[in-house]
């Protein structure tokens, strides 16, 4: 448990992936139950990248000729903001329309809108506690440590 190991808010907290084999570091925003179902979108399909904490605002892939009013739609979302993104990142190039069809490349930034109640992960209840970060996690971890 998180709080028993006695990380706290504001900690930086260094984890390693699997896939590039590196260390990231990230801060601490908030310690709290598992069962506790974070704010959100849930898992978006077609998903390249999550560029939020909140998994609204996504890279989405397999865009060309599509909108990004229908990609939040498939998850019974509503669209607030498209982007056309920069080198295949989060980073945007150009604000769009929500509802313009994206002729560009495959990769567009949709920000879908949060549902009023959060949305349930379908995975059973955990009875520890768990860390959100300040900025989301971009690739499988396996390990973590406190850096003191």
């Amino acid at each position: 448990d998180p709080q028993d190991m006695g990380w706290r808010v504001g900690d930086r907290i260094g984890l390693a992936t699997t896939s590039r084999g590196r260390s990231t570091t990230h801060v601490i925003e908030s310690i709290g139950p598992a069962n506790e179902e974070p704010a959100g979108c849930g898992e978006l399909p077609d998903t390249r990248k999550t560029c939020s904490p909140d998994r609204c605002r996504v890279l989405a892939d397999f865009m060309g000729g599509r909108t990004c009013d229908t990609y939040c739609s498939e998850s019974n979302l509503e669209c607030e903001a498209a982007f056309e993104e920069e080198d295949n990142d989060c980073n945007v190039k150009a604000e769009v329309g929500c509802g313009e069809v994206y002729e560009n490349g495959g990769n567009m930034i949709c920000q879908c809108k949060p549902p009023e109640t959060p949305i349930s992960s379908g995975q059973e209840a955990f009875s520890g506690s768990v860390i959100h970060f300040k900025e989301p996690l971009t690739d499988e971890h396996w390990g973590g440590y406190r850096s003191v």
